[in-house]
């Protein structure tokens, strides 16, 4: 007798859940359409509740909630719970106000109560798609260190990151794109179409681009007597097209290495947050907009931490750089102000050699058209090469300790870091000898231990950046004499940490002495007297510090007053006190700072004439 009364509780059971389901797949139907009485938006309302499309969307959210809380048997997170419960409250009470433009109706105590429940009818599906979503996530996103060892769908995600990542937001996004089919049209898209079918004046205010392509896309509905079939498929790429930048975000930042939680977070981000749906399914030019735009900067950023490292952009790199700038431009003409100064920073990074420094001047010399194109004042100060210059005069403990406070302070992350030594011939040998003990004894460690001498590089790509230019170095004729690569003991392996880099044999026109590399790297040069050091650090695009170390003070003057750049210390480094100016000749920049004439950049001259005298001037007499 137990089992018929089993099965026949499991059946009963079963006949409950499906018919609450289809109660909770009816009242959610009911709560995404929107009454056409009164009814001022610009776009037609969804569904009535007479239509084939009403009995769809109930049998669809029937489905879900089934197949979420029967067959999975999952149960939401109270989190998911209440985000659930917050857009369905903006989303029913927003529309409500968007629909009637008033909140009159809802002092009626029954109008109130059935915005209430069509709030709940509209969380219904986001709880149950967080819930399936969450669920999912947990599953197949946390995979295994090891690709292969990863569960299936885990390791389908790891092959194809991008694919994986527009499938579980186009998920998130489904409930706006279901119920708002086929999207709400703004009022702009209205009246590019209105334009293409020529019931208005083509004007210059919209794109031309987009008005060709919504106007296309709607004739071809027409083909098969349906507006709405035309504007669906506006939607759909739409929706694609900002699914695929948000997924190329996410895959940059797994590139980037970037932890899972901040990656599963973003994703959260761009799929649950509301005004992502919403951006989805409106019809409008900013979507394609913030899509097109948002995937050239990636593609920017891409090459930029590319070229960080040494890299040459690829064909496909520099084609999606292209094509999504041109994309962002034809969708709207603004699109202009980001793309050039991105394009002309793209070509002051990726020049190689001494092409490099004009193009990053010129970057410098924008910001200066735009100040005068306003008429105001502007400093520059645009980093440099500068040269640290020793002679066999020179009092040797202090050599040695400006030596490293020119090249080390900091990570040589200083922009008038003393990062080109010149070591006159006499004394070449000894110098490079005690400079590599020097180098070696720098204690490299973490911030809070107070032994440390030297901390970590800003970030990876820098410390790419650092080794790609000690390569080339090398490849070039140089010698590292110490240093020369990253720290792999310990706790220090975990970070960006450099040693403390010597490459000698340099010859002044190779890269690594013309080129700023922003590190711990020092690149000792050989020479023979005062007019051959003077002529070689003045052979470089920079001229922003420099040092001369001598017990000689006609000589110090002499090569400090010959050298073109805008601060020579003497028998020091990287002293920076208040008051005296600071600043760059050539490609280092324009002005001064840390002193009063700053201020002149900040602040103008007025004069108040006052006429002392008590008569006219004469120059007009009384005839």
């Amino acid at each position: 007798m137990t089992t018929p009364r089993t099965n026949e509780n499991r059946n009963g059971l079963r006949f409950r859940n499906a018919a609450l389901c289809a109660a909770f797949g009816a009242l959610s139907a009911m709560s995404f359409i929107v009454s056409g009485e009164n009814y001022q938006g610009i776009s037609d309302p969804p569904a009535s509740s007479a239509s084939y499309l009403w009995c769809a969307l109930a049998l669809c959210f029937a489905l879900l909630y089934h197949t979420v809380y029967g067959r999975r048997k999952l149960r939401p997170a109270p989190a998911n719970g209440v985000f659930a419960l917050i857009f369905g409250v903006v989303n029913a009470f927003g529309v409500w106000l968007y629909s009637y433009d008033s909140w009159a109706a809802l002092k009626n105590p029954l109008t109130l109560g059935l915005v209430c429940l069509q709030a709940v009818g509209q969380s219904l599906p986001m709880l149950a798609g967080f819930t399936w979503l969450h669920d999912w996530m947990q599953k197949t996103f946390a995979a295994l260190p090891a690709v292969e060892e990863a569960p299936a769908k885990a390791r389908w995600y790891c092959r194809h990151p991008v694919l994986g990542s527009m499938a579980a937001l186009l998920v998130c996004w489904s409930p706006f794109l279901i119920a708002f089919f086929p999207g709400s049209v703004c009022w702009d898209l209205g009246e590019m179409a209105a334009q293409y079918f020529g019931l208005r004046q083509i004007n210059t205010w919209h794109p031309v681009f987009l008005t060709g392509l919504y106007g296309a896309l709607l004739s071809f509905g027409r083909l098969f007597s349906s507006d709405n079939l035309g504007t669906a498929m506006y939607m759909l790429l739409q929706t694609l097209a900002l699914s695929y930048a948000f997924a190329r975000t996410m895959e940059l930042l797994r590139r980037w290495g970037l932890p899972r939680w901040f990656r599963l977070a973003a994703l959260g981000f761009f799929g649950l947050t509301p005004i992502f749906g919403g951006y989805a399914q409106s019809i409008c030019k900013d979507t394609f907009y913030t899509a097109f735009l948002l995937l050239f900067a990636l593609n920017a950023m891409e090459v930029l931490a590319g070229r960080e490292q040494g890299k040459s952009p690829s064909p496909a790199a520099l084609a999606g750089l292209f094509g999504w700038g041109l994309l962002s431009c034809l969708v709207r003409s603004n699109g202009l102000y980001v793309v050039l100064p991105s394009g002309l920073l793209l070509l002051a990074v990726g020049a190689k050699g001494k092409a490099r420094l004009p193009l990053a001047a010129s970057l410098g010399g924008c910001v200066a058209c735009a100040a005068a194109e306003r008429l105001i004042p502007s400093t520059l100060e645009l980093g440099g090469k500068s040269a640290n210059i020793y002679f066999d005069d020179c009092k040797w403990e202090m050599a040695m300790d400006g030596l490293q406070l020119g090249i080390l302070f900091n990570q040589g992350q200083v922009c008038c870091a003393g990062s080109r030594v010149f070591v006159q011939d006499t004394i070449y040998d000894k110098f490079i000898d005690e400079a590599v003990k020097r180098f070696q004894a720098v204690k490299v460690g973490m911030p809070w231990d107070p032994a440390t001498q030297m901390g970590s590089q800003i970030n990876e790509n820098q410390v790419g950046k650092i080794l790609e230019y000690i390569k080339i170095g090398k490849s070039e004729g140089a010698r590292v004499a110490c240093g020369g690569e990253r720290m792999t003991e310990g706790e220090l392996a975990k970070g960006c940490f450099m040693k403390p880099t010597l490459l000698v044999d340099v010859d002044n026109h190779m890269r690594v002495a013309q080129e700023e590399i922003f590190g711990p790297v020092a690149c000792v040069i050989r020479f023979h007297d005062e007019d051959q050091v003077i002529e070689m650090a003045n052979d470089n695009a920079y001229g922003l510090g420099g040092a001369v170390w001598t017990r000689d003070i006609n000589r110090a003057i002499r090569v400090s007053r010959g050298i073109e750049t805008g601060r020579m210390w003497v028998n020091t480094y990287n002293a920076i006190p208040e008051g005296a100016p600071f600043g760059g000749y050539k490609a280092s920049g324009i002005g001064r700072e840390t002193h009063k004439v700053i201020l002149e950049h900040y602040t103008q001259q007025k004069n108040i004439m006052i006429n002392l005298n008590e008569g006219p001037s004469g120059f007009y007499p009384e005839k």
